[in-house]
Parts: C-alpha cells; sequence; structure tokens
C-alpha cells in the first residue's frame, strides 16, 4: 500500500528534532498524514519515541520490518 504524501510541509522540520520539550503537536481533525519510515530514520535502524510519558523504539529488522516495542 503506497500513501500519498499530503499535508505535512513541515514534517521534516520535526523530524530529527528529537523529544523536544514544547514540541508542538500536529492537529487531531483532518487526514491522516503519511511519512515515509526513510524520512524518520534517517538513514539509522532505531527511532526513539516519546509518546505519554513513555519512551518506545522503533527499529527496522534485518528482514526490513518495522518494530515498535516500549
Amino acid at each position: 500500500m503506497a500513501c500519498a504524501m499530503t499535508g505535512a510541509p513541515d514534517i521534516e522540520a520535526r523530524v530529527g528534532a528529537g523529544c523536544a520539550e514544547g514540541a508542538q503537536a500536529p492537529p487531531r481533525d483532518g487526514p491522516p498524514v503519511c511519512v515515509r519510515s526513510d524520512a524518520l530514520l534517517n538513514g539509522r535502524r532505531r527511532l526513539l519515541i516519546e509518546h505519554g510519558g513513555a519512551v518506545y523504539t522503533l527499529q527496522l529488522t534485518r528482514q526490513n520490518k518495522l518494530l515498535l516495542t516500549k
């Protein structure tokens, strides 16, 4: 399934900013934003995601699959 890259002109500015305090959350209404995994991972195999006070790891496996763990 492919997705159209629409609705997020500033997504690349937010990606790579880390878990910055006071970062603006995107609006909750409207169509979902599609972000390519390679844009999120930026050449790395792991990405840390802070959500609700917990840190999750998004990892690219050797089989080229994405694994999200807490």
